[in-house]
């Protein structure tokens, strides 16, 4: 019934003349006056900007021929594989394979990045044929994630997402090269985005899979400056993923929508900054010379840029050399890690949710956080704008008994997606239950404290017959991408609501009744009080 309504509509319709207050909760009540904080007055407290604070400095000039092997920077490597050596067949381990890369020299006129081992590496090899093939197998990753069911043959993993660095087993590291002056301790973090432009395939695919990365090598996100570069693809990314502009190539506007995206949630998530367009680094743009990249939405000044010649190499120099880099992100988003691979994934999830919560409240993040316990709300987040319009409700059975059962100020009734990072944040670590669709507008339960409840209502959905490919795809409830977060998720509990359930009141005030008194209890207070 309120399929064509806006927001204020649909609370005019729930309020039924109570306060409006009561409803709103978030947008005009309880976190009142939280904005985004993009910057401050002491440089320590600016955003990180990939367009302003990457410079470069050219090394000490030598002689080639004299230098001696110790003094050269080459590179070294580091992999490890979530899967053994039976588990997956030979031509597609490398999906499940994540590298650590010390030393790699980055040429932006072609946008290639190269490996130089070292003699004693390469001595370790009967030739310097067998050194290659050996290295080559050993560095290949995939760059994006890649779907589960795409991940049992190489006939069906997409073009492109397959890389490594070219390895130079007969040439020394080059003598020109650019080093970084700034930033101190950057890791390079290689890939190429899923689905950005839906929130919760931000949240669980492109974050969770950067996070990821720096997890498996105990990289701690306070110690280093972690900065996400996106490598192209050369042609059309037969998933239709996030993909700018190339010539001859038409997106239909799918890249507008994943920088919309990334400019509204990178200065929370990542605590970078992007330019004004929402563009993000990427390969087909660092270091070209472009004049029109540099500028941000965010300028401490009017007019504010990089300094001259930012975006050109130095002079003089062909590479830049990238002291460490991550790269392999093939199953370690959630849509491509799951079954065995998404059961080991519990206490990383926790751990997640806390370098999201960090990167939010940066700038206070001890001050920032309530110090009270959860105030232990009942929150509703309405499906406004919902891509499944006619298959949801607006909980409009369920408001009226809640908000009996426990009274108007504990019931708060929201549309995430016209809130702040911060603020759904701050809502949601008040939360004791919260009731969602499942989808991408579910992703902000990852913010529940541990041990809340969500009541994850489903929808009958549809199927693609994808025969011609092997199978047939069906986006509806357990089967959404959603589900592999919700079951192997340990810190909040899911109870999923079936279609045929969403209108049984007395069912679904039992359920609520159930998981009010489970996280209560678990957080140590008497329900209802």
């Amino acid at each position: 019934m309120y399929q064509n309504r806006t927001f204020t509509q649909v609370l005019d319709h729930l309020s039924a003349g109570k306060s409006r207050l009561a409803i709103l909760g978030t947008r005009q009540g309880i976190h009142r006056g939280d904005k985004p904080r993009h910057t401050r007055s002491s440089s320590s407290s600016v955003l990180f900007n990939p367009f302003r604070d990457i410079r470069l400095s050219p090394p000490p000039i030598h002689n080639s021929k004299d230098l001696p092997s110790y003094q050269r920077h080459y590179s070294s490597y580091q992999c490890v594989s979530a899967v053994g050596s039976n588990d997956q067949p030979h031509g597609v381990r490398f999906l499940s394979r994540t590298c650590k890369f010390d030393n790699l020299y980055y040429s932006p006129q072609d946008a290639t990045f190269h490996y130089y081992p070292s003699p004693s590496e390469v001595s370790l090899y009967r030739n310097n044929q067998t050194a290659t093939l050996i290295l080559q197998e050993e560095m290949t990753i995939s760059l994006g994630h890649v779907f589960q069911k795409d991940s049992k043959s190489i006939n069906t993993v997409p073009p492109y997402t397959k890389w490594r660095p070219i390895i130079h087993v007969h040439d020394s590291p080059p003598i020109s090269f650019a080093k970084l002056a700034s930033p101190d301790n950057p890791l390079f973090l290689l890939y190429h985005p899923f689905y950005s432009f839906n929130f919760g395939h931000f949240i669980w695919d492109d974050l969770l899979g950067l996070f990821s990365m720096m997890d498996i090598f105990s990289l701690k996100d306070d110690e280093i400056t972690h900065i996400p570069l996106m490598v192209e693809f050369p042609g059309q990314d037969s998933y239709y993923r996030c993909q700018a502009q190339l010539k001859g190539i038409n997106m239909n506007g799918r890249w507008d929508q994943c920088a919309k995206m990334y400019q509204k949630m990178f200065p929370f998530l990542l605590r970078s900054e992007t330019h004004s367009t929402g563009d993000i680094l990427r390969t087909n743009t660092w270091l070209k010379g472009m004049d029109d990249v540099g500028y941000w939405s965010n300028a401490r000044s009017s007019g504010d840029k990089a300094a001259d010649n930012w975006n050109t190499m130095l002079p003089n120099t062909s590479h830049v050399l990238i002291p460490t880099a991550l790269a392999g992100m093939g199953r370690l988003g959630q849509m491509s890690c799951t079954a065995d691979c998404a059961i080991g994934r519990a206490s990383q999830l926790a751990s997640f949710r806390q370098f999201l919560l960090r990167n939010i409240f940066w700038l206070d993040y001890e001050q920032g956080m309530p110090k009270r316990d959860p105030i232990g709300y009942i929150t509703f987040s309405l499906p406004i704008g919902s891509s499944r319009p006619t298959a949801v409700t607006f909980f409009e059975n369920i408001i009226p008994i809640a908000q009996h059962m426990f009274g108007n100020e504990k019931i708060q009734v929201v549309d995430f997606s016209n809130m702040t990072v911060r603020e759904q944040a701050l809502l949601a670590i008040d939360t004791a239950v919260l009731f969602s669709y499942h989808g991408g507008g579910s992703a902000t339960s990852i913010f529940l404290p541990k041990d809340a409840s969500i009541l994850l209502y489903s929808t009958v959905g549809r199927c693609t017959d994808k025969t011609d490919r092997g199978y047939v795809w069906c986006d509806r409830g357990r089967n959404h991408f959603d589900s592999v977060f919700y079951t192997s998720d340990s810190y909040i509990r899911t109870t999923w609501v079936n279609p045929e359930d969403r209108y049984n009141s007395a069912k679904v005030k039992t359920l609520l009744e159930i998981e009010y008194e489970k996280t209560m209890r678990a957080w140590g207070r008497e329900p209802y009080v």
